[in-house]
């Protein structure tokens, strides 16, 4: 009898190791591969990630295009621009102040869909856009959370 009970707990614990695997393996995102952003361009300059703009002139229109691809389905593309007095640290962020005491900071969310996309965006000018520069941020997202990064300076003279 003890045979038989040693035979058939084996024979439960091996199902029970193998439903439990399984299950896990379909809770994990099985895309582990992050979005890309490739052929940034700036008023018809292309840029790689962490360059600077050589400049653009103080009351231009600064146009941002970019291809924006992933291996199944893009999510969203958060822009951030803002001068270089305003700047983010992780958690925290410094303001410092200018003579003038204003700031520049431009945040747009901008929803995706689709595995490759060509987008295209102006960015709005305002008076407090003044002779400096500027850091723009791209963060890229796909369906399933991946985030890509990139990043560049813009002076404006």
């Amino acid at each position: 009898m003890s045979f038989l009970k040693k035979k058939y707990s084996h024979f439960f614990l091996i199902i029970f190791a193998t439903v439990t695997s399984s299950c896990n393996d379909k809770d994990e995102p099985s895309d582990r591969q992050s979005p890309t952003v490739s052929q940034v361009m700036l008023n018809k300059t292309e840029l790689s990630d962490g360059s600077e703009f050589r400049s653009i002139k103080a009351g231009d229109k600064p146009v941002v295009e970019a291809v924006l691809s992933d291996n199944q389905n893009l999510k969203e593309l958060k822009l951030k621009i803002h001068d270089a007095v305003y700047h983010e640290h992780g958690t925290h962020a410094h303001k410092h102040p200018r003579p003038d005491g204003e700031l520049y900071s431009y945040h747009k969310n901008f929803p995706i869909n689709g595995q490759r996309v060509a987008w295209k965006h102006i960015i709005p000018t305002k008076t407090s856009m003044k002779k400096m520069r500027y850091y723009v941020h791209f963060n890229l997202y796909d369906q399933i959370g991946n985030e890509t990064k990139f990043k560049f300076i813009i002076h404006v003279r």
